[in-house]
């Protein structure tokens, strides 16, 4: 559900402490953070005000007890900041409602009810992630996308490197060209592998695979951003320093 949908409320419920350790480490980062509730688990993220370090909280599916429609949201989670002393410490499972007309999202740990703004995660995003410009747009097939990302995570702890020109793509551990559709040149663009799958939705590479066409566009500056369908999901990316080549891994 989005923003556009019709009048919709719906609800999870989570243990306290979990909730409580999301949301302060998106508080962290930001004022504002993107929280998505889906049945197999709550995921949130921030970039901090410098546009440099993404931070990402989870609930994961297990800890779910009961859970209401997939929906993403915007959530001020600033607002932790006010709330009650010892809210959300008691160990005790509490309810999160999340009302789209009121734009609130409460939580209720009885007696105790805490409430929150929300708003549209366009809205969310526009404030937080940097507007850079894209130097490539590859456009691949899924599974050769997972399967050159699998492959360099699996070579390298320090990094690999998307290296594009005008005719391909290639992952430097695994040297393995993508058929693709390239706007424009980027160079060399460094990712740290050991945490590259923790930027992303879980199990989003499972649904990437089905998928024949996706697009992904290398900034060229800091973030990437991988779409699939309607799905757009951000990573920071530094570039790998020309100085460095050990950051970009060995080839496998």
């Amino acid at each position: 559900m989005t923003f556009a949908d019709d009048d919709w409320n719906t609800s999870y419920e989570v243990p306290a402490e979990d909730l409580w350790m999301l949301l302060e480490d998106l508080e962290t980062l930001a004022e504002w953070a993107v929280i998505e509730f889906h049945p197999t688990g709550i995921v949130g993220r921030a970039l901090d005000k410098s546009h440099v370090a993404m931070g990402r909280g989870v609930v994961p599916g297990e800890k779910v007890e009961t859970a209401g429609a997939h929906c993403e949201v915007g959530v001020n989670v600033d607002a932790l900041n006010d709330f009650q002393p010892g809210f959300l410490l008691s160990g005790q499972d509490i309810e999160v409602e999340i009302d789209r007309a009121a734009e609130e999202l409460t939580l209720k740990e009885p007696p105790l009810a805490e409430t929150v703004d929300i708003k549209p995660v366009s809205a969310t995003r526009s404030q937080r992630w940097i507007d850079v410009d894209h130097g490539t747009t590859a456009r691949m097939r899924g599974w050769e996308f997972c399967g050159a990302v699998g492959g360099a995570c699996g070579a390298t702890d320090h990094g690999f490197v998307f290296d594009a020109d005008l005719n391909d793509i290639e992952v430097s551990s695994r040297d393995t060209p993508w058929e693709t559709t390239i706007e424009d040149v980027v160079t060399e663009t460094a990712f740290d592998s050991a945490r590259f799958s923790s930027w992303f939705w879980p199990g989003i590479c499972d649904r990437i695979q089905v998928e024949n066409d996706v697009e992904v566009r290398f900034g060229q500056d800091k973030p990437i951003e991988v779409q699939v369908e309607d799905r757009v999901e951000y990573a920071v990316a530094p570039q790998l320093p020309n100085n460095d080549k050990e950051s970009g891994g060995d080839s496998a």
